[in-house]
């Protein structure tokens, strides 16, 4: 699936032109000026027909900064991207960006067609291009995943060769990534891996929340000593000199006492059970983070819900991380409506049956043993009831203990199928390295680096470039990271597959001009499509005729991408 051409509409009319082709095309400015001129614009406009973010179109990623023009002429005037791209047949992709007021504030909106197809939503957008464009049907991971691995346009992680997404994406993200890149047949189990993995860290922080910091052992000791001292309570009361008592009010009084007793207990659990619901609450918003919507671009987009039966990946919302906790919370506070609804009802009874041992009591006031007979059944009550709060944490937490290691068997038992399977997977890795380590031999003469996959410590999958602590100092990691880019397209051309075959590079300024030279060379000759922004000095060193056979586009600041 290579690029074909991008094109800008403004009020119907082509204001911008760019046709790609095989091999390697430059983006670069003519004359001095090579800074806020759009060169790296025209990589950003290609991830947004593809279903990235559009602010970076017109907000600088690294300083900040808006291009108040360019936001100004996108969102206001009738601008239109169109992307088509080619595989067997040509596909069209157009997309649009404008503002919308609602309620109190504006927001960014986007719409888009997908060859014939008119798509209202970012979400519906980005379903509709994984699908219908790429053939991709995983939830996990995400197309937008998968596609962002193939547009090195994100400064803070263009220097690593792996690790490309947001620094929260976590290592087992990235294991699901490669595993699909190189159609590991352990794909399934990795996925049950992870949703084990996940219910674990769920019961985890539950448990966390209703210890709150004690120990079971401690609680266990609690409960211990308070049945001891109600022991000791009922013995005495059963030395009470009851004979002088009305035996039938004494009987009602005792029914009474057991029936509020019942539901005294009832309201304590109930009570436990919100306390520790709303600390549950607390810890799955703790669990939230504050991020930079912009310095991930693309990756977490737009929120959406979280639906426990749709599994959303993590770069198809803002903070996606964010709206799992959220939604967390949220359920755990609709669970908190329905415990209130029901204490409600429960201390309405309770209250009931406290005016009704009044009742009784005031019948039997005359009666001298009756104070030391409640006194010591107040006792028995409190203790009760403070004992059914110690062992609602004792159970609910030994629940989840257990429930824990019945998900620890599933798990282990998941991690040796994916061992079994691993040596396929090292097989397609190294059809890969034939490609990686060739490319990286040449650029750093004394070494070459390779990627590797075993089962770690912990007996998880992992992923790892051999030789790259070798690659330091200034572009060297950079050079690494592109050379690994070209490299899996070059190895995905060979499977004829419906992913992207080509490689949007940015930030080239920091690798020197010879493993610049030899990256270009490369890809030209084995036919890669490569598209990159540079400057023009960085090409100074590369024969002239390879420049201007290879550039695409020149632009300066008398004909900026957007012509403003």
């Amino acid at each position: 699936m290579q690029l074909v051409s991008l094109r800008v509409f403004h009020d119907n009319e082509i204001i911008r032109e760019v046709k790609f082709k095989s091999g390697l095309n430059i983006i670069t400015n003519a004359g001095v000026n090579g800074n806020q001129i759009g060169k790296s614009t025209v990589l950003r406009a290609i991830a947004f027909c593809l279903g990235s973010d559009a602010h970076s179109l017109w907000k600088d990623p690294d300083n900040k900064s808006e291009n108040v023009d360019v936001k100004k002429f996108i969102l206001d005037e009738d601008v239109v991207f169109e992307l088509k791209i080619k595989h067997v047949v040509t596909h069209t992709l157009k997309r649009f960006v404008y503002e919308k007021q609602q309620k109190n504030r504006v927001l960014v909106k986007t719409e888009g067609w997908v060859n014939d197809t008119h798509v209202t939503s970012v979400n519906g957008y980005k379903q509709e291009v994984s699908k219908s464009i790429f053939n991709y049907h995983q939830d996990q991971p995400s197309f937008n995943t998968i596609r962002s691995k193939f547009t090195r346009i994100n400064r803070l992680t263009s220097n690593n060769s792996l690790n490309y997404l947001d620094v929260h994406t976590s290592i087992t993200d990235y294991t699901m990534i490669y595993s699909t890149l190189f159609g590991f047949a352990g794909l399934s189990h990795l996925k049950e891996e992870m949703n084990i993995k996940h219910e674990m860290d769920k019961n985890n922080r539950r448990s966390d929340a209703i210890l709150n910091g004690r120990d079971l052992i401690e609680i266990s000791d609690a409960i211990k000593d308070i049945d001891t001292q109600i022991e000791h309570y009922e013995n005495e009361e059963s030395e009470i000199d009851l004979t002088a008592l009305q035996g039938e009010v004494l009987e009602q009084l005792r029914e009474l006492r057991k029936n509020i007793s019942i539901i005294s207990n009832e309201v304590a659990s109930l009570e436990t059970r919100l306390i520790y619901n709303n600390r549950t609450i607390e810890k799955y918003r703790e669990n939230q983070v504050d991020i930079d919507i912009d310095m991930v671009n693309d990756i977490y987009s737009e929120a959406v819900g979280y639906v426990p039966s749709v599994s959303k990946s993590l770069e198809e919302t803002i903070g996606f991380h964010n709206a799992i906790f959220l939604e967390k919370a949220l359920q755990s506070e609709r669970r908190n409506e329905i415990l209130s609804a029901e204490l409600k009802l429960k201390r309405e009874v309770l209250i009931e049956g406290i005016e009704k041992e009044k009742h009784e009591i005031k019948k039997l006031s005359g009666e001298g043993h009756l104070t030391g007979l409640i006194l010591v059944e107040k006792e028995i009550q409190s203790l009760r009831e403070k004992r059914g709060r110690l062992a609602y944490v004792f159970d609910e937490t030994r629940n989840i203990n257990r429930e824990n290691r019945r998900l620890n068997i599933l798990l282990q038992k998941t991690k040796d199928r994916v061992e079994l399977l691993v040596s396929g997977l090292k097989e397609n890795i190294d059809e890969f390295n034939g490609y990686f380590s060739k490319l990286t031999r040449k650029l750093f003469k004394t070494h070459s680096n390779s990627l590797n996959v075993d089962i770690d410590a912990k007996n998880d999958l992992r992923f790892s470039v051999v030789n790259s602590d070798k690659n330091t100092g200034d572009g060297t990691p950079r050079a690494e990271a592109m050379a690994f880019d070209i490299a899996l397209v070059e190895y995905l051309k060979t499977l004829n597959v419906k992913l992207p075959e080509f490689t949007l590079q940015d930030y080239l300024e920091s690798v020197d001009e010879d493993k610049l030279g030899t990256l270009f060379s490369y890809s030209s000759k084995n036919d890669i499509q490569v598209i990159v922004s540079i400057l023009n000095d960085k090409l100074n060193l590369l024969p002239e005729n390879f420049v201007v056979e290879n550039t695409i586009l020149e632009l300066s600041s008398k004909n900026k991408f957007f012509k403003l």
